[in-house]
Formats: structure tokens, sequence, C-alpha cells
């Protein structure tokens, strides 16, 4: 994430890079506590840091999307501003089987149904949810399409502003790494909603 970073430092937007615990050594919601420890050492360090704790966003892709659309759709309504959610596995009951996500929530679908609802963005999703800036490769096999579209869904359903930005004919990694004007896109829609006066 540190290229992203630096493109939002340049954009005027203080930055933290947070770290979190990882499967399959820890299950959900582990990783999602540690989003939410982030989240209370800004609110209680904002003065120091230069901060305004009133305007804070959560960025991520993959793995950190999920993370930052977790917590960005769980927080208290108001305390999270926006959400970027880059190739976002958005809606877990998509992964019947596979490795990684009963990995990470500690068994397959048909094992722990309800962990997989509960531990979906898509079913956290109110009127009250933040802004969201979805940004999903188009040709992702790991994250497919599908993901961005559930999650679209889910915005449009509780009237959530949204907005979405496809990269053509990239898959999950390739789309990190050379995401074309996705970073752009998602700083300009930040910037109304983060900058005052803007």
């Amino acid at each position: 994430m540190q290229p992203i970073a630096k493109q939002l430092v340049k954009s005027g937007y203080a930055v933290l890079n947070v770290t979190y615990r990882l499967a399959p050594k820890y299950h959900y919601p582990a990783p999602l506590d540690d989003m939410r420890q982030a989240l209370r050492w800004i609110r209680e360090h904002a003065e120091e840091e230069r901060i305004d704790p009133s305007r804070i966003a959560v960025f991520g892709y993959s793995a950190g999307g999920y993370l930052a659309a977790m917590v960005g759709y769980t927080e208290p309504a108001g305390s999270i501003k926006a959400v970027v959610a880059g190739g976002t596995p958005a809606n877990l009951w998509l992964y019947p089987g596979g490795d990684l996500v009963p990995q990470f929530l500690g068994g397959k679908r048909a094992e722990i149904p309800e962990k997989f609802r509960e531990a979906s963005p898509v079913n956290h999703v109110t009127a009250t949810s933040p802004p969201t800036f979805v940004y999903q490769a188009t040709d992702d096999t790991l994250v497919s399409r599908q993901h961005a579209w559930d999650l679209i869904t889910a915005l449009e359903e509780h009237h959530v502003p949204h907005d979405i930005y496809w990269i053509n004919g990239r898959g999950h990694v390739a789309a990190f790494l050379f995401p074309v004007d996705a970073i752009n896109q998602a700083i300009h829609y930040l910037d109304p909603i983060l900058k005052p006066g803007y």
C-alpha cells in the first residue's frame, strides 16, 4: 500500500498504513479488531499527529479492501466518512469451497453459514453507511466482479452515495500493481467529502 499512501499524501492527506493479524493463525474477527484498535489509536493521538478525527476515511485493496468495508460499515454511524474498497471480497457467501476464506473464518460455508453471512460487508450496509468508492478488475478470478456488483446493489438499496471504477482486462494482482486511474479517481471521490471548503 506504500505507493498508494504516498499518492494520498501528495494530495494532502495524513495516511497511516495499518497491519493486522493474518490467517490461518488468526481467524475472523481478529483482523477487524486490529483495524478498530488502529482507529482508537488515531483518535487518541489525533492532536499530536495533527489529524482531524472527524474526517477519517478507510482505504484498502483485496483483504485490506475487505477490512476497510467491514470497519466502515460496522463502526458507529458518522465516525467513518468514506470507504475506498478495491478488489474487495464483499460477499463471502460466494466462496462455498476453497482454502482462503475457510482459513480466515475457521470453517467451510456448509459448516458455519451464519459466520459467512455475518463476516460479509454486503450484509452490514445500512442507510447510514459512509459514501463508498469501489474499484474492481474485470478479469479478476480471485475476487470476481460479482463481489463488486453485490456491494453496489447493497449500497443502492440503502441509498448510500457510491461510485465504481472498472479496471478493464486485468486480474487481481495486476489491478493492484497497475491500477490505471483508479487511485486518482478514488482521491477525486474523497476530496469533496474530506476536505473542508473543497
